[in-house]
């Protein structure tokens, strides 16, 4: 019911010329006594010509948005439709009923046509707005699911947990470096070597040179193994960020339905983003090899989603 009146405030001038136009030639019919019959009707035409300019701008927006707005379209639409029958009575029996008689029963049998014809029209609107919100609701639906069932995610989400744990802050300096796209192959390569060269260690004779390459060579492979960690963790992270890229375009396409999400996972979604910041920027700036439309859309959801927990989730 909320959205009765507000969808049809008219923001187009031409809107209220319309309207405009409508009152004063209604006005000329009620106050003017020498109007003549014809006078009469045809200001009655054109009052609600004027009517239909303001509405019909306001009911085509209304009919694009979501099922939220279907009271707006099916209470105006019939609203103008009774206007329309009875303006269209109103001047037919003050301009030509009495030069065409024969009319009458074609202008009876309009009336149940033009009825049938907006009910067909309704009914299809009705059909469509509601099986949309279904099929959106259950993609929502497959997207939360995906996160606590596939396996994939699941073990990405608990990477990210652990390396970057809710309430905690930006991501720490030392991930920095392992930002770039073949940090992970250098990480693992480096490891591999470091790996390599500690086995070449253990092959020499007992001894105290053997010992101490023995241990530089271990904490060189714990540092190697340490920063394999910290690249498969950036990648976890752009794993996530890259899922939740996907549904905010859904949202923004109108495929998944926005609410339910917002309702479910905004707080998570929104969490991530702000200690990820560090790296949308990195993955966005074409100085550093990214580029600028980057998580586009989930900047843009993320920013929806915190203007709307301001004003209190609504």
């Amino acid at each position: 019911m909320e959205h009765i009146f507000k969808d049809i405030a008219a923001k187009h001038w031409a809107a209220w010329v319309g309207l405009g136009v409508a009152v004063i030639a209604m006005a000329a019919v009620v106050f003017n006594p020498l109007l003549t019959d014809f006078g009469k009707g045809a200001l009655v035409l054109l009052a609600y010509s004027g009517l239909v300019v303001f509405m019909w701008r306001s009911l085509l927006l209304a009919a694009h948005l979501d099922h939220r707005h279907l009271l707006t379209v099916c209470i105006w639409s019939f609203v103008m439709l009774a206007l329309g029958i009875a303006a269209l009575f109103y001047s037919y029996m003050h301009i030509i009923s009495n030069l065409y008689p024969a009319l009458d029963k074609l202008l009876n049998n309009l009336v149940p046509v033009l009825v049938a014809i907006w009910a067909a029209a309704v009914g299809w609107l009705i059909h469509f707005k509601l099986t949309t919100k279904a099929h959106r609701t259950n993609n929502a639906f497959a997207i939360i699911m995906e996160m606590r069932k596939n396996s994939e995610i699941i073990k990405r989400l608990e990477i990210v947990s652990y390396h970057f744990p809710p309430g905690s802050g930006p991501i720490p300096q030392s991930y920095v470096p392992f930002f770039a796209p073949d940090a992970l192959t250098k990480a693992r390569n480096a490891a591999a070597g470091a790996q390599a060269n500690l086995s070449q260690i253990a092959k020499l004779q007992n001894g105290a040179p053997k010992e101490g390459f023995l241990r530089n060579a271990s904490s060189a492979l714990d540092t190697a193994n340490a920063n394999v960690e910290k690249a498969e963790a950036i990648q976890a992270l752009k794993f996530v960020l890259n899922y939740y890229e996907f549904m905010a375009v859904g949202i923004k396409a109108g495929d998944l339905d926005g609410d339910l999400l917002f309702s479910s996972i905004s707080t998570a979604v929104i969490r991530l983003f702000d200690r990820a910041k560090a790296y949308i920027d990195f993955a966005s700036d074409e100085a550093r090899g990214g580029h600028p439309d980057t998580f586009c859309d989930l900047k843009r959801l993320s920013a929806e989603w915190k203007s709307r927990d301001r004003n209190g989730r609504s």
